[in-house]
């Protein structure tokens, strides 16, 4: 069965590389990477069409099995070199190279088309509404929105406007899973949703769960969390507003008061200032 190869070179080969040999193919030709089943197969479909071995070895060559399957089904081997499956599907479909080679054509992709055709709409149409879309601004056109809405989005997003804002009011910078979370739970508390948002817009994670937890707009708009928590532990918006009201100032604070010392006490003795000073002083080393 293996006539011509030494004990050694034949117990070095896969069943399939076997078979490829007593078909007529070279050791060369067997030692590439991926010569697989589906290689051996498709190189006996060509055949059984009239190809020669040499040529449907060429045409097959280096592939991987979704390429295969679409040379077989048609394309081009020269077109279907560097294909996902998804793309190769959509060249089945019947869409062009060109159009599923582009960075975001994906089985979201192709499954969304589908879904349209599904629907009655024409295949070139379907493309163009979700080309360049990301799987979940697909799954948003499916649900009902239109493409001008969802693109550019992500989910967090897409969900604000399905919750019942506009467009323009999640395409800001600050709009995410945190700023979306604390609306829904505003409007549970029974807040209406463009109170919700206008309380919570532009604000940071920190400052939408001390919104949350109690503190006004007011008091937590443009604060980092170190500053948010000093006024939950008693400060006053002013005292921690000033530009040495960081970790360490409140590590101080927080350690002193554990000492005995009184949150007035403490805030004077690390940031060295008087409590109604809030003109940037200079960090005061603490004992």
């Amino acid at each position: 069965m293996t006539q011509g190869l030494s004990f050694e070179t034949v117990s070095g080969l896969s069943p399939v590389q076997i078979e490829g040999w007593n078909l007529g193919l070279s050791l060369e030709q067997l030692s590439v990477d991926n010569f697989r089943n589906v290689t051996l197969d498709g190189i006996y479909t060509l055949m059984e069409r009239g190809m020669s071995l040499s040529d449907a070895y060429q045409r097959l060559q280096g592939l991987e099995c979704a390429q295969i399957r679409g040379v077989l089904s048609g394309i081009s081997s020269n077109h279907v070199r560097g294909l996902n499956i998804s793309q190769v599907d959509g060249v089945l479909l019947g869409l062009s190279i060109d159009q599923v080679r582009v960075d975001d054509f994906t089985g979201s992709t192709l499954r969304g088309i589908r879904r349209l055709m599904g629907r009655g709409m024409l295949l070139d149409d379907a493309y163009t509404l979700l080309a360049g879309l990301s799987e979940v601004q697909v799954e948003a056109v499916l649900s009902g929105l239109s493409r001008e809405q969802v693109c550019g989005l992500d989910i967090f997003q897409i969900d604000g406007i399905r919750l019942g804002l506009s467009t323009e009011q999640v395409r800001v910078s600050d709009f995410g899973h945190d700023t979306l979370r604390g609306i829904r739970r505003l409007i549970e508390n029974g807040m209406s949703i463009g109170d919700a948002y206008d309380l919570l817009e532009g604000l940071t994670a920190g400052q939408v769960e001390a919104v949350l937890s109690g503190l006004s707009r007011e008091q937590v708009f443009g604060l980092n969390i170190f500053q948010i928590h000093g006024i939950r532990l008693g400060l006053s918006s002013e005292q921690v507003r000033v530009s040495d009201f960081g970790h360490a100032a409140l590590s101080g604070i927080r350690r002193l008061i554990d000492s005995g010392i009184s949150l007035r006490d403490a805030y004077e003795r690390v940031l060295g200032i008087e409590e109604d000073q809030t003109d940037a002083p200079t960090l005061r080393r603490f004992t």
